[in-house]
């Protein structure tokens, strides 16, 4: 029998210097990221992790794409569904959220500006 399952990791925490601005790039921000990766699975992928989606492996995808300072948290975002699937080719879709702490909004009272990314295998 095969099920569509999805992986999550939620809530990452990173320090990264994305941003427009100069005073970003120097000073840098926090930024959290979401992830939900599904695949259909069958009968020969339990108990075993090189037929399933390493959440590890992930983790440190993400990580190293943050490490790369961008001026866009879009850009990012291409940049982390890029890894993750190039590292995973049996994902079948993927859903990203990058939040970025205290824009630099003049005047605005807010918690985070958001950025949500959506990809499906063609």
């Amino acid at each position: 029998m095969e099920t569509k399952g999805t992986v999550s990791l939620e809530g990452l925490k990173f320090f990264a210097y994305h941003g427009v601005y100069d005073f970003e790039k120097e000073k840098g921000n926090t930024f959290w990221v979401d992830v939900y990766m599904s695949k259909t699975y069958s009968a020969k992928d339990e108990n075993t992790l090189e037929n399933t989606i390493d959440y590890e492996k992930v983790y440190v995808l993400i990580e190293e794409v943050m490490k790369q300072p961008e001026p866009l948290i879009e850009t990012v975002a291409k940049k982390t569904i890029a890894a993750i699937t190039n590292a995973f080719p049996m994902l079948e879709s993927m859903r990203l959220k990058i939040k970025k702490n205290k824009p630099p909004i003049k005047g605005a009272k807010l918690n985070y500006s958001a950025f949500s990314l959506e990809w499906q295998k063609g």
